[in-house]
């Protein structure tokens, strides 16, 4: 979708839009929502998995139209590849606004935090090495591999806070 065509509000908040998620939902297994970044033009569907299944995290960030959305702590995690449109959340700055339609209402969160990062033993860490489980309790991180490595992954990741 192209959010950059649309008046941005309307297209996340109107009713119309909350009842075509919830369709898609229905035709999609699995989906739970969608996200939208409309500062930075992205928008993508999401999949609950379960953290600790990594095949399922696996299945679903290498589909198109498709971003892992789980459960890590008291926060929530959205993982998706840099080369599927995911590198536009690189974009993102602190007060930047993303919305997850549900397909019964939309959240808004705000972006508190945009940095660089690596994705190592099976968590995440910031520039400086601290581990980001946990960190963001209440709202959500967002992460994306910058480039395709086997040993480390250099990420660059975006914690969020609900509004309202």
């Amino acid at each position: 979708n192209d959010l950059d065509s649309k008046d941005n509000l309307y297209y996340v908040s109107s009713r119309e839009q909350i009842e075509e998620i919830a369709q898609e939902m229905l035709e999609r297994d699995g989906m739970t929502g969608r996200l939208y970044i409309p500062d930075v033009n992205y928008d993508v569907a999401l999949f609950e998995v379960s953290a600790s299944d990594g095949a399922a995290n696996q299945r679903v960030t290498d589909k198109s139209d498709s971003a892992a959305f789980m459960k890590w702590g008291h926060q929530w995690l959205v993982a998706d590849h840099y080369y599927q449109g995911f590198d536009k959340m690189k974009n993102a700055k602190p007060g930047t606004i993303a919305y997850i339609n549900n397909g019964e209402r939309i959240q808004a969160y705000i972006c508190t935090e945009k940095a660089a990062g690596k994705n190592v033993s099976y968590t995440l860490l910031d520039n400086k090495g601290n581990d980001l489980y946990d960190r963001n309790a209440g709202g959500i991180c967002m992460y994306t591999c910058n480039v395709v490595i086997y040993n480390g992954q250099d990420i660059t990741y975006s914690l969020w806070q609900p509004i309202n």
